[in-house]
């Protein structure tokens, strides 16, 4: 049961569950309003253990939640305006206990729209933003802006846009800050890297190499019809999703020109595109046709293990690899990585993580190109 209201208007009181769904030893529950209203609805449904009285900072109270099947909870009140409530983990529990608060008029919203209202737009946003980290080094980038970096960054630029300092520095300092937009989006968004070739070049080998186990569908007929499939992996700690597409070739097959449609989608909006070629057999006309439409994208030359068709020196700057023998793997995993993240940021460097960050940076930056230098200072305002 997912129990969601949005909050376009803030209805005091709100609850939250704190820890993720699904299985675990504890679930917590947050619940934040006035005093008198919490020990109301609190006393309707918590039955204390003992003698004990409820709303003292600090104290934590063990009882039974409901009367019907009661439930072994612990509740607790943190500070001025929120307590805690902590039951059994998993789903059944928890969903329980925010039935019940709803149906006492609590409002039930995801947590980090609790925690909007209790911090601010932006340390929820950094919160949310540093729990969909996958890697210890993205996660740093993210913690890093989290504890001030960004927030600092903002504040100080917008008391120079007051204080009349220069409007060209100011502008430039902007564009400083979006100039890492995409490498932020990249540290909780996985890097698109597609593999394409003809079929049978081994795509499918290729991305089981770089995955390091089996998960692409590897099948020996070609032109075989399937869909695009795609897995998350890491390279040096940068998240990246791999896709292993049909393979692109003439047909007038309607179900396999489905599938390739599919793939030259993929294609089109990828961060990083691989040409697949197949070095045993000799280069053919679709071959050069992909080579053509996408001159950006990383060469491979696969199945170097077999004897080879091609003159040496055809494609300068191809790499050369072997699924089969793990050979030249490394290599493409660096080339990648150099492709998607050319650059790295300074270690205190304030990097926007969010398109609503990134587009109250533009609009600040339009409105001070304008020299509207108050509507520059309300926009980024808005970001803390």
């Amino acid at each position: 049961m997912n129990i969601h209201y949005p909050l376009s208007i803030i209805n005091y009181p709100l609850s939250s569950l704190l820890t993720p769904q699904g299985r675990g030893a504890v679930a917590s529950i947050r619940l934040r309003g006035e005093f008198d209203q919490l020990t109301h609805i609190l006393t309707r449904h918590f039955h204390v253990r003992g003698k004990h009285s409820l709303g003292v900072i600090g104290d934590i109270r063990y009882g039974t939640w409901g009367r019907n099947h009661p439930e072994d909870v612990v509740v607790c009140r943190t500070n001025e305006s929120n307590w805690e409530i902590h039951c059994h983990g998993g789903f059944v529990a928890s969903d329980r206990i925010l039935a019940d608060l709803a149906s006492s008029g609590v409002t039930v919203v995801p947590w980090h729209e609790l925690l909007a209202v209790e911090s601010g737009t932006l340390e929820a946003e950094f919160r949310q933003l540093l729990s969909q980290t996958t890697t210890l080094k993205t996660a740093g980038y993210v913690l890093r802006q989290a504890n001030g970096l960004f927030a600092g960054a903002i504040r100080s630029l917008r008391d120079a846009i007051a204080n009349g300092d220069n409007v060209a520095q100011c502008v430039e300092r902007l564009r400083n800050l979006l100039k890492w937009s995409t490498f932020g989006r990249r540290l909780t968004q996985p890097a698109q890297v597609v593999i394409a070739g003809r079929p049978n070049v081994g795509k499918s080998s290729l991305i089981n190499a770089l995955l390091g186990y089996t998960r692409s569908i590897v099948y020996d007929q070609p032109g075989t019809t399937r869909d695009v499939v795609t897995a998350e992996t890491a390279f040096d700690g940068w998240p990246v999703a791999l896709s292993d597409t049909a393979g692109l070739h003439d047909t007038i097959d309607r179900l396999e020109q489905s599938g390739i449609e599919r793939a030259r989608e993929k294609l089109s909006t990828a961060d990083c595109r691989i040409i697949l070629l197949d070095r045993s057999q000799p280069l053919q006309d679709f071959d050069r046709q992909l080579l053509a439409e996408f001159p950006e994208a990383i060469v491979v030359a696969h199945k170097i293990d077999l004897p080879p068709t091609w003159d040496e020196n055809q494609f300068a700057g191809r790499i050369d690899i072997s699924s089969k023998t793990g050979e030249g793997i490394d290599h493409l995993i660096a080339s990648i990585v150099e492709r998607l993240f050319p650059e790295l940021p300074s270690e205190d460097q304030a990097i926007p993580l969010t398109d609503r960050q990134c587009d109250i940076l533009n609009k600040a930056g339009n409105f001070l190109q304008q020299n509207i230098t108050f509507n520059s200072y309300k926009k980024l305002s808005e970001l803390l």
